[in-house]
């Protein structure tokens, strides 16, 4: 008997892109699973780890996210892994991320927001890339609102992010990520804005699988 394989999104974004935010509502809408934060959360249980310290490793983010960190609360408060002295290298956390995205996308429908997995779920034969992209201006905006930050520091956070999320793509896949030949579907979201651009999303996978059509 052929497997049938569930239909997996991955969201690839810039910050401030809003990747977060539309991986969410497209996955409540379509009552598919959402992965972001959690998969840093299930790796750190696998290393016995706080999430704190695998996300100061995690896509190499620099030492402006370990302050905002600091400012950040986490929706299940009593998720109190035992701390271990030994952090892993990003190469076992990348490894250890991947193993949990292919198991989750090979068991249920769902999106899944940066991590690599627009690179990782390649050969996944339901597979659906989304690459969400905004002008400087649009992405400082949200950037200073979502943690509270001056422009200056909010523009410091995106640079930086930026570099580093591309440096890790193209270390673990060898992928460029504004290479619009590894996505489906490539989206400006300070041009159509986040509305239109939930309703752009929604119809294209509803275009590759009519069953969702209701």
């Amino acid at each position: 008997m052929r497997r049938e394989f569930p239909l997996v999104i991955s969201i690839s974004r810039q910050l401030g892109s809003g990747g977060s935010e539309l991986g969410k509502n497209i996955a409540n809408k379509l009552n598919f699973l959402f992965l972001d934060r959690e998969i840093v959360r299930a790796a750190a249980d696998k290393f016995g780890i706080l999430d704190e310290e695998l996300v100061n490793n995690d896509e190499k983010i620099n030492s402006v996210w370990k302050t905002l960190l600091h400012s950040l609360q986490y929706a299940d408060l009593s998720y109190t892994p035992v701390p271990n002295l030994i952090v892993p290298n990003d190469r076992e956390i990348y490894e250890v991320e991947a193993g949990i995205i292919l198991k989750t996308a090979s068991a249920k429908p769902v999106v899944i927001v940066g991590r690599g997995a627009s690179y990782i779920l390649k050969d996944h034969p339901k597979h659906i890339s989304i690459f969400l992209h905004a002008d400087i201006e649009f992405r400082q905006l949200r950037t200073q609102k979502m943690f509270n930050l001056s422009t200056t520091k909010a523009l410091k956070l995106i640079n930086e992010t930026d570099i580093a999320r591309q440096r890790h793509l193209h270390k673990f896949t060898g992928q460029d990520m504004y290479d619009t030949r590894n996505y489906n579907l490539t989206i400006d979201t300070s041009i159509v804005g986040l509305d239109n651009a939930e309703k752009t999303i929604i119809q294209y996978i509803q275009l590759r699988d009519p069953s969702l059509l209701k």
